[in-house]
C-alpha cells in the first residue's frame, strides 16, 4: 500500500499548491512510511507515500520521472517483467531501477493509454506529461486500490484517500445526502459518487 495525491489549480498560489501537497502527503504517512516525497511545476504538485515492496532502492522513490513523464502510482503490476521484456527487447528502452512503476511509464510513453491494456494487476495512478501538461488518472478493473478527486471551479485535488483532500479549507465538508441514503438501504461503491458534495471516486476500469 502507497498513497499518492495531486492537485491543480487557478483558484490558489503556487507556493500554496506546495503547501497543500505537503499536508495531503503527511495525513497519509501510514500508506507508505518507508519515503515521503513531493513534486511541483508551475502548474501542478504532485506527492507520494512509499511502501516499498519491488525494489527497495532510493531510485525507485516517486514522484518517479522517466522522459517527459511524472508518476505516482500505489499498486503492483504482476506481470511488469514481462513488459519490461519486451518493451527492452522489441523497443531498445533501457531501464534503472527494478520497480514496476518506471514499467508503466515506459510502457505509457511507448503505447499511450493502450498500455493499459497490457497491466494486470491491481493500481492507482497518475501520469503527468511535463511538456504537454495533460494528466492523467488510472484506477485498477475491480476498485480494489482507491483514488479520488475533487473538482470545482478549476481547483483540482486527487488522493488514495478522502481526508487528504480534506486537508484542503476550500473543500466545503458537506455531507452528499443521497450517498449516505443509498448507503443505509444497502448499496455502496455502486457509482463515483462519495459521501461529500463534489468529492468522487475514480470508477474501476
Amino acid at each position: 500500500m502507497s498513497g499518492i495525491c495531486g492537485v491543480t489549480s487557478k483558484m490558489i498560489s503556487t507556493d500554496e499548491r506546495i503547501r497543500l501537497v505537503y499536508r495531503m502527503v503527511f495525513c497519509m504517512n501510514h500508506r507508505g512510511p518507508d519515503n515521503s516525497e513531493s513534486w511541483s511545476n508551475e502548474f501542478i504538485s504532485l506527492g507520494h507515500n512509499r511502501l516499498s515492496i519491488i525494489d527497495l532502492s532510493s531510485n525507485a522513490n516517486q514522484p518517479m520521472h522517466k522522459g517527459e513523464w511524472v508518476i505516482t502510482y500505489d499498486g503492483v503490476i504482476y506481470n511488469y517483467m514481462e513488459i519490461r521484456s519486451e518493451l527492452e527487447y522489441k523497443h531498445n528502452l533501457q531501464f534503472i531501477t527494478n520497480s514496476d512503476a518506471e514499467v508503466i511509464l515506459a510502457a505509457w510513453d511507448t503505447w499511450g493509454e493502450k498500455a493499459i491494456n497490457k497491466f494486470r494487476g491491481m493500481w492507482a495512478f497518475s501520469i503527468y506529461n511535463k511538456t504537454s501538461h495533460d494528466l492523467y488518472l488510472c484506477r485498477d478493473r475491480f476498485g480494489i486500490k482507491p483514488l479520488y478527486y475533487y473538482e470545482l471551479n478549476g481547483h483540482f485535488l486527487f488522493a488514495s484517500e478522502i481526508k487528504a483532500i480534506l486537508e484542503d479549507k476550500n473543500v466545503a465538508r458537506r455531507v452528499k445526502l443521497t450517498t449516505l441514503a443509498d448507503f443505509l438501504m444497502g448499496f455502496h461503491d455502486h457509482s463515483k459518487e462519495t459521501f461529500f458534495e463534489n468529492i468522487y471516486q475514480i470508477e474501476p476500469g
